[in-house]
């Protein structure tokens, strides 16, 4: 059993007087209410010693950590009482401090009603910046904190010695994630991901997150897009002596946008290590008969990796060897021979952490004899780990295909069906506003009969272009969801000029895919799809719209549809026209889950914005 150490003298903040606590809010993500304030402990102004880094580091140097920490506790619990700030008070604390100066530490706990607060206000950031030895200890601290009224919270995860363990051991209800992995959020989709997972764990935990240091508007948005509870960091306030009551007016706009997460489908995670098949390899001593025989008993194995001091010297595939062996005097003439006179001596040789369409680009080049129906090697290190065939590798690089298709457009690279409906999902969630418009060129089948498929794809990827540089990059996802259909959610509030700026230049610049004939005839002649010919307008763009206020319960199937029955209404106007469908929302609570209903009859005038 671990003994701890005698209690540490009585110290009241009054003896040290040179220490002064600043506060910095800690935010909730969604509203930028404040929940309370973290104390941060500083030492004599203008000294090395004022900033805790250094004031720490003299204080472990002379043996006095313990009583620094408490001395810090004292002083930021008197001043927080002093202040009469609102919410709950989030105090650090070393493991050392815990486990080592258990009955000073408990004491101060006891009595924080000294400084005017209660032990439901007060959370205990425990900080591991030093490797944790007695667990038991620890979570015996915990259990008598909560005892208190007290909450738990775990500083600064994956940053110490044991973050995920210690998570485990004290169930803490607050568990505030480092700043590195907030930092550059919103464009590191690695970042994010982690997030996800850490998500998903503090779900099962019953814990809620805080992410630190966040420093900008577009980590502030990612972190509420996410669904993380709490926030802090300099963008949203600093450290203070007096801090703010309340959110700064910049934090007001971030919350009525949803980051976009534009990351391309690449290899979906695959690499040539999750392909590789560990097939047990040959050796230069084998011979032709004895690699016949191999196959013979492994009918599974397409090809044989010849490996010599754990290195692949080359490969001998089931097919090439039976198609020499079917022909006369070869079987007699290689098989007491090494099996090297059999192999190809330079297979394709990829590292495991190569990617699927790394891998099919090498092979699509045909270059020094690499064949697909042979396959390829895979190594670590230049050390054999195992053989793929070609066709799991086409099979994966066609399932990578579907995969991409449903998450972005080939002819436009624009995001698909899959990465729309998720972002509408992310608003709808998150309950704020946004306006969704579908574009739909007019005619658009008869110019492409007439002019080809080259020019019809030419006036798609027009739009697109100019759907694009109309919204907002930052917050209006532009998506293709097939033929002439295209897609914008839009956050930006001035959508309808957007859209009409779009609908204006697509007007002029449209013009350069006509001939002159048919613009000086304002249409062209081409045929129905009945086949009969028939004289059509030139092509225009017709624009549905469907606004969706914050707070509206529905699903994205019920948005889609309104949006399609606006283009509809669009397409019946001439010229290059939006339709703004300006139904109400029916506030019902089960809506987002429910079965799509019947589409109402529409109840506003069409609104014409027209660039003939």
């Amino acid at each position: 059993m671990t003994l701890s150490p005698p209690p540490l003298p009585a110290l009241d903040a009054d003896l040290v007087p040179e220490l002064h606590a600043v506060f910095q809010p800690i935010m909730r993500a969604s509203n930028g209410s404040i929940e309370g304030y973290e104390a941060l402990i500083r030492g004599p102004e203008g000294t090395p010693l004022h900033e805790p880094a250094g004031l720490f580091a003299h204080a472990r140097a002379n043996g006095s950590q313990a009583r620094l920490e408490l001395a810090a506790l004292m002083t930021a619990a008197r001043s927080f009482g002093e202040l009469e700030l609102p919410g709950r008070l989030f105090l650090n604390a070393s493991p050392m401090l815990a486990t080592r100066h258990t009955e000073a530490f408990l004491g101060f706990a006891r009595r924080v009603a000294r400084y005017g607060l209660t032990p439901e206000r007060i959370v205990i950031e425990f900080t591991e910046g030093d490797k944790i030895h007695d667990h038991e200890r620890m979570r015996q601290v915990a259990g008598e904190l909560r005892a208190l009224g007290m909450s738990i919270a775990l500083d600064d995860l994956g940053e110490g010695f044991s973050s995920l363990r210690l998570w485990k051991e004290l169930a803490p209800e607050i568990v505030k994630i480092d700043k590195h992995f907030i930092s550059g959020i919103d464009s590191d989709p690695l970042k994010r991901q982690f997030l996800r997972a850490i998500q998903d764990i503090a779900l099962a935990a019953q814990s809620q997150l805080v992410a630190e240091g966040i420093e900008t508007a577009g980590e502030l948005r990612v972190i509420r897009d996410l669904k993380v509870t709490y926030a802090q960091g300099y963008y949203l306030a600093r450290p203070s002596r007096t801090p703010e009551r309340e959110a700064g007016a910049h934090l007001a706009g971030t919350a009525q946008r949803a980051r976009l997460y534009p990351e391309a489908v690449s290899d979906m995670g695959v690499t040539a290590f999750q392909l590789a098949a560990r097939i047990e390899p040959i050796s230069p001593r084998h011979t032709g008969q004895q690699v016949y025989e191999r196959f013979a008993r492994d009918t599974a194995a397409h090809a044989l990796p010849v490996v010599e001091n754990g290195k692949p010297i080359g490969l001998i595939s089931r097919f090439s060897l039976i198609d020499r062996f079917a022909r006369p005097y070869r079987r007699e003439l290689y098989g007491n021979k090494s099996c090297t006179a059999l192999m190809n001596p330079n297979p394709l040789v990829v590292e495991h952490t190569a990617g699927i369409q790394e891998i099919g680009w090498r092979l699509s080049e045909g270059a020094a004899g690499h064949d697909l129906a042979e396959g390829f090697v895979v190594t670590q290190d230049s050390l054999y780990v195992g053989v793929c065939s070609g066709q799991t590798l086409l099979r994966e690089l066609s399932e990578l295909q579907v995969k991409a298709a449903r998450y972005a457009n080939p002819l436009t690279l624009l995001p698909g069906n899959v990465p729309i409906t998720q972002h509408i999902e992310r608003l709808l969630d998150s309950e704020l506003g946004f306006c969704v418009c579908h574009a739909d060129l007019d005619n658009f089948k008869p110019f492409n009969d007439l002019y080809g498929y080259r020019r019809g794809d030419d006036m798609i990827q027009l739009v697109g272009r100019l759907l694009g540089e109309v919204a907002d990059s930052h917050g209006d996802l532009v998506g293709h969801v097939g033929g002439d259909d295209l897609i914008v959610v839009f956050q930006s509030e001035d959508w309808e000029k957007r859209i009409n700026d779009a609908l204006t230049r697509f007007a002029a610049e449209r013009m350069e895919l006509f001939s002159a004939d048919d613009i000086a005839l304002a249409g062209f002649s081409s045929t129905d799809r009945s086949g009969a010919p028939q004289f059509f307008p030139l092509t225009t763009l017709s624009v549905g719209a469907v606004h969706v206020p914050s707070g509206v319960r529905a699903s994205s199937h019920q948005v889609a549809a309104r949006a399609v029955e606006a283009k509809t209404q669009a397409k019946k106007m001439p010229g290059n026209a939006l339709f703004l469908d300006r139904r109400t929302w029916a506030p019902s609570p089960g809506a987002r889950h429910a079965p799509l209903p019947g589409a109402a009859p529409l109840q506003d005038e069409a609104l014409e914005r027209a660039a003939r």
